[in-house]
């Protein structure tokens, strides 16, 4: 190892935090695996080889477009939590023989190699996510490399205390809802897959829906009027927004489906006409 470049300290993390994180880290890789040889076996939305940063964001919630440091830092990042994505450098004897690992694996320690890298660090999660060298990582788990030196910029995400997750059973079927500072909501599409990660980062799963949040109903009829893009890297439901442009409707159990102010009281009116009318005939 050059000793130019320090290792990423990950000493700060819980015991459990360090585990789940690799886990996931090891989630993607079998998910990665498995698709290489059936593709059709894949959840829904985790296509085989996709980037880091996509597999995060089709995942977990709530990854920021915001907080980037804009200089990065040169570090030798651990494999054991660097989420790969192999569609060039499958460790495949079928595609790499002895030449060229050892031209792969120079090329990994070269000045061009590493400046040819660019990783997201979350440290809250203690999880790395590669844009560029997304390759080489499956690569360096398969030969035991355990350390890859790269271009990392810190990125940061929410503490657990402005999440909270919220397990529902709707209709028979399991739903699942993130909500970040009591206001921005984001379904939770791959749950399985999150659960032991948020769990260990210490955010509250709950089972009942808060009265202050929009209807389930309201959020499929509202929903995707009040989303918003430019926060996250997938697009939430802003439930203020949304507060004010359902406000004129009123929920109807009755026809299962929402109506507006003004014609619930305009049919009261001609109710009321019509009573009267009947009365006096």
């Amino acid at each position: 190892m050059d000793e130019h470049i320090k290792p990423a300290d990950l000493s700060y993390l819980a015991p459990a935090m360090a585990k789940a994180a690799r886990d996931f880290v090891d989630l993607k890789f079998q998910i990665d695996t498995k698709a290489s040889k059936s593709p059709e076996s894949i959840p829904q939305g985790l296509y085989g080889s996709m980037r880091g940063e996509d597999f995060f964001d089709c995942v977990l919630p709530f990854r920021s477009q915001k907080w980037m440091v804009d200089e990065p830092e040169l570090l030798y990042v651990p494999v054991t939590h660097t989420l790969g994505c192999s569609w060039r450098w499958w460790p495949d004897d079928r595609f790499i023989n002895d030449h060229d690992e050892r031209k792969i694996r120079d090329h990994i320690f070269s000045p061009l190699g590493i400046d040819d890298t660019s990783y997201t660090f979350i440290p809250e999660l203690g999880l790395f996510l590669p844009g560029e060298g997304k390759n080489r990582v499956n690569f360096c788990r398969y030969h035991n490399i355990e350390h890859i030196p790269a271009k990392v910029y810190t990125h940061h995400y929410p503490e657990p205390g402005r999440i909270n997750l919220y397990v529902l059973d709707i209709n028979g079927k399991r739903d699942v809802w993130a909500v970040l500072d009591n206001r921005y909501v984001q379904r939770v599409q791959h749950y399985a897959f999150a659960l032991p990660l948020l769990s260990a980062y210490g955010v509250a799963v709950l089972h009942k829906w808060p009265r202050y949040l929009p209807r389930m109903q309201t959020l499929s009829v509202f929903g995707d009027r009040c989303s918003e893009n430019n926060l996250f890297h997938r697009a939430v439901i802003d439930a203020e927004a949304l507060h004010s442009l359902a406000e004129p409707y009123v929920w109807c159990g009755l026809i299962n489906r929402h109506l507006s102010k003004k014609v619930i009281f305009g049919a009261m009116i001609l109710f009321l006409v019509a009573l009267v009318l009947h009365k006096f005939e």
